[in-house]
């Protein structure tokens, strides 16, 4: 994280890098004070496939060539850092640097190379950061809310208390070391692909019992809001939509009829079909089938609906953390 006096200037801003197991993304915002705390407005984002992970689960390490794109990804996010003159900024990483061998030095030699300053964040902390990053959809009237995040190398699900955007408590979360990425080879072995359906089942069911789930699904005290882009895709399918449009996205609201049928209809297609759908493309065409293995171990045991689809995730929640650390830690100055 960057250092820098903790005073908060309106519209200033605030930049996010989050270093995924498939994607590095960057996301640049300018922060207004508002009568209910503050709100970011876009300026400018990023977003690169660089397989970071590509074939950590056999070697344990990064390899050279996924740490080369990295590294290009990373100077191009400080470049325009630079160009926004944005003086606070965080860079996490997540998954796949939590469980690489070499990953201290990936993160020393990106600095030196980059400028950039990574911190290898936990899941509880990446937990947190995704429920911050799609608050703004909490709806009042519900106490409770379940977020669910595929990432490319871990999934999050996590059970908080929410009492406005801006306010929510995380009761506990749940991390497993799977993520839409890192299962493509595991998918190609049905054994495999059915021990590890169980592995989650057992996890989840287990999670659900604890916390009483099913009977806040009944009483309709709870939310569920699908922070990941296995959910924006399905949303999108759903939607039937010429191409992602992630303003239609981002609120859409899931039911289990219309999640039913699309992964129904994604199972049955080749992935020449899924590389030509418009709002899937190359890029997710393989990777998709894993999220969807994922989403549903836990929408079986765990089917509330709607699911609200969030085109938000863990760069909002830094951005959201940094504003907060501003106002709370020191003074506010006029632009």
């Amino acid at each position: 994280m960057q250092e820098e006096n903790r005073t908060f200037v309106p519209g200033s801003f605030y930049g996010a890098i989050d270093l995924g197991t498939n994607t590095c993304r960057l996301l640049i915002a300018r922060c207004t004070p508002t009568d209910n705390g503050f709100s970011f407005a876009h300026v400018d984002s990023l977003s690169r496939v660089i397989r970071f992970g590509e074939g950590l689960g056999t070697t344990k390490k990064l390899s050279p060539q996924s740490m080369e794109r990295a590294f290009l990804a990373l100077e191009e996010c400080k470049k325009r850092l630079e160009f926004h003159q944005v003086k606070r900024f965080r860079c996490v990483a997540t998954a796949a640097c939590r469980y690489a061998l070499n990953a201290e030095d990936f993160v020393q030699e990106a600095e030196k190379k980059s400028g950039v300053a990574i911190e290898v964040i936990t899941p509880e902390e990446e937990s947190r950061l995704a429920v911050a990053g799609c608050a703004e959809l909490f709806d009042s009237s519900k106490p409770y809310v379940i977020v669910l995040d595929i990432g490319g190398g871990s999934t999050e699900l996590v059970w908080a208390e929410a009492k406005d955007t801006q306010n929510f408590r995380i009761i506990d979360n749940l991390s497993f070391p799977y993520g839409f990425a890192t299962l493509r080879e595991q998918l190609k072995d049905p054994e495999t692909r059915d021990q590890i359906s169980q592995f989650f089942s057992a996890e989840i069911n287990e999670f659900a019992v604890k916390h009483n789930l099913h009977e806040h699904i009944r009483k309709d005290d709870v939310q569920m809001i699908g922070a990941s882009g296995t959910i924006t895709t399905l949303a999108a399918v759903v939607l039937n939509l010429d191409s992602y449009d992630k303003a239609r996205v981002h609120e859409a609201k899931l039911y289990k009829s219309d999640i039913e049928n699309v992964i129904r209809y994604l199972k049955a297609t080749r992935y020449a079909d899924r590389a030509h759908h418009p709002c899937i493309g190359q890029q997710r065409a393989d990777s998709i089938m894993g999220g969807v293995t994922l989403f549903e171990s836990i929408y079986d045991i765990i089917p509330a609906e709607p699911i609200i689809a969030a085109d938000r995730g863990v760069r909002e929640g830094i951005l959201f953390a940094l504003a907060q650390e501003d106002i709370a830690g020191g003074k506010t100055e006029k632009a």
